[in-house]
């Protein structure tokens, strides 16, 4: 018996017969991602301040920087960092904001991201917002706020802003991948419902399907008759009676 074999040729065959079906269930599902994620999807914005890091205090004068001292200033950005996130410098942040952006110090700590650059003595503090201009003035505020907060708490080294925000840049919105993860599950889930039904379908259609599944010698098959052919039979049973 070979009844419950699945060829694997046989069921490329009824993937390939089911070509269009397949197709449909994909383009309906990347589209229904596509709707899903362009609903949902909350458009933001980034604006960002840049800070750099010194070791000491210099005069204008003192213009010499030993390596050492650069070195030291390049770990004090992790410290500065740490510091900065805390929720003593996010309240001080929060309680100097003007009263049109109504932000606690927690919610600031989960709007900022913070990047160093390399080893160098500079570092970044971005603020992501669906308001532009919260975003700008929560930046800049930090610009204001952080230096002199993280140096009371370090007691060392001095952060100076060489950069403030100037305007939020929108945030790029992907709805392309969503799109494409629809796609190919939808691709997936009709290749598996259509192999299941295939695997389950015990129809025989013509003896290929009769040699396929059993180990039996086939003979002969009674031809299936048209139409056409069998009104003439007819005709001619009922002259002859006449």
């Amino acid at each position: 018996m070979k009844q419950n074999e699945l060829n694997i040729r046989d069921i490329f065959a009824e993937l390939k017969h089911r070509i269009v079906w397949i197709i449909l269930a994909a383009v309906i599902c990347g589209l229904g991602a596509y709707i899903y994620s362009y609903s949902t999807t909350v458009q933001t914005y980034t604006a960002q301040i840049t800070l750099f890091v010194t070791n000491t205090n210099r005069t204008s004068d003192d213009t010499d920087i030993s390596s050492s001292e650069l070195v030291t200033s390049s770990k004090l950005v992790e410290s500065y960092i740490a510091v900065l996130k805390s929720r003593k410098v996010m309240d001080q942040v929060a309680a100097a904001l003007p009263p049109e952006v109504p932000v606690s110090g927690s919610q600031i700590l989960g709007m900022i991201r913070t990047t160093a650059s390399g080893e160098t003595e500079k570092f970044t503090v971005a603020v992501i917002s669906t308001n532009s201009s919260y975003a700008e003035i929560i930046a800049n505020k930090i610009g204001e706020i952080a230096p002199n907060a993280i140096q009371e708490v370090t007691l060392a080294g001095k952060a100076t802003v060489l950069d403030w925000a100037q305007g939020a840049a929108p945030n790029k919105v992907d709805n392309v991948t969503p799109t494409i993860l629809g796609a190919l599950a939808g691709f997936a889930i009709a290749c598996l419902v259509i192999i299941i039904i295939f695997s389950f379908n015990t129809t025989i259609w013509d003896e290929n399907d009769l040699e396929k599944r059993y180990d039996i010698p086939i003979f002969g098959t009674i031809p299936k008759l048209q139409s056409s052919e069998v009104r003439p039979v007819k005709r001619k049973a009922e002259d002859e009676k006449k």
